[in-house]
């Protein structure tokens, strides 16, 4: 886990936008393209009501002294460049400033968790919160007083959420977000599309459309937003990587090895695509790549060949090797 701040470029941006507007000399260009920066994706609304939010809570830290704020304030306009001076300036003190007041108030500055492949962890967030990663997963998670957002940068995550009716959790996967009304649900994001399911309570997906899941429920959406046809897979079914089990229902074998292959460092792969439509169904531990392999050569009629150390080959069975 990592404790260090992330990157966030478009919180710098919105930082530089808020200081330029409150400058006596912005001009109706600058404001027009301050709209159009604005209304590019949801993500700049978000962020720059936060640094309004933040600018407000900085208020009392006019009067304090502290050695950050002595250097930023060092700053003064040199150049016809002055608002990029003032908001790096200002973006010493906004940082410094959330961090001084959220230490103050045990509150966790923004942090990433991650999990390598093979593994999975479960971590207890400030709020209460916890969320339980599986293998090769990665989320930001930010913690203030009037929101709680988790970013699933990659993989796959289990959430159990504290009730909080002043605070949203929201989690952002690929062009949806996940509002949680306090409760335990799943998200998976996945290459082209991203799974949300709902093990109790209620929540709400918003990508182009919106959509609430209850309990059992389950959408999933591409990466355009749109909604996917429901594949209705069985919640325990879904959750089993938590119990260290890979559960398919009549799963088509390339999904599958997908699946099997997150968890080791081995490549996987079809010597024939028409293998790829064969189905399979059963239960499989997921840490143990040679029992599931033989599992499917035992179901299906196919045999496994490895060759070499990483590299495993799916043949038809009774299919000559060229």
């Amino acid at each position: 886990m990592s404790s260090e701040p992330t990157p966030n470029p478009i919180r710098d941006q919105a930082v530089t936008w808020f200081l330029r507007l409150k400058a006596d000399d912005a001009s109706a260009a600058e404001r027009r393209e301050f709209l159009v920066w604005l209304n590019e994706h949801p993500r700049h609304k978000q962020a720059y009501e936060d640094v309004k939010r933040h600018w407000q809570w900085m208020e009392p830290l006019k009067a304090l002294s502290f050695e950050a704020r002595h250097e930023a304030l060092k700053y003064r306009p040199r150049s016809r460049h002055r608002m990029t001076v003032y908001a790096a300036a200002a973006l010493v003190l906004l940082s410094v400033g959330l961090s001084t007041y959220w230490q103050q108030a045990g509150i966790i500055f923004p942090l990433t968790y991650q999990v390598a492949k093979g593994e999975r962890q479960v971590f207890k967030l400030a709020d209460g919160s916890s969320l339980e990663l599986n293998t090769d997963s990665a989320v930001n998670v930010s913690i203030t007083p009037w929101r709680r957002t988790v970013e699933l940068l990659h993989g796959e995550v289990y959430f159990q959420v504290a009730h909080d009716s002043r605070r949203p959790f929201q989690v952002t996967a690929g062009h949806g977000r996940i509002t949680d009304i306090g409760t335990a649900f799943e998200v998976y994001r996945q290459t082209g599309k991203t799974l949300v399911a709902v093990r109790e309570g209620i929540v709400d997906v918003e990508t182009k459309e919106r959509r609430r899941l209850t309990a059992n429920q389950q959408v999933s959406y591409a990466e355009n937003g749109e909604f996917l046809p429901a594949e209705n897979q069985p919640i325990e079914s879904l959750t089993a990587w938590r119990r260290g089990q890979l559960i398919f229902h009549a799963r088509r074998l390339d999904d599958a090895l997908t699946e099997m292959s997150r968890y080791h460092n081995k490549q996987i792969r079809l010597e024939d695509n028409n293998l790829a439509a064969l189905r399979i169904s059963g239960a499989f531990p997921s840490d143990r790549l040679d029992s599931m392999l033989d599992a499917v050569a035992r179901i299906l009629p196919v045999r496994v060949e490895r060759r070499g150390d990483n590299d495993i080959v799916i043949r038809r069975m009774g299919k000559p090797k060229s």
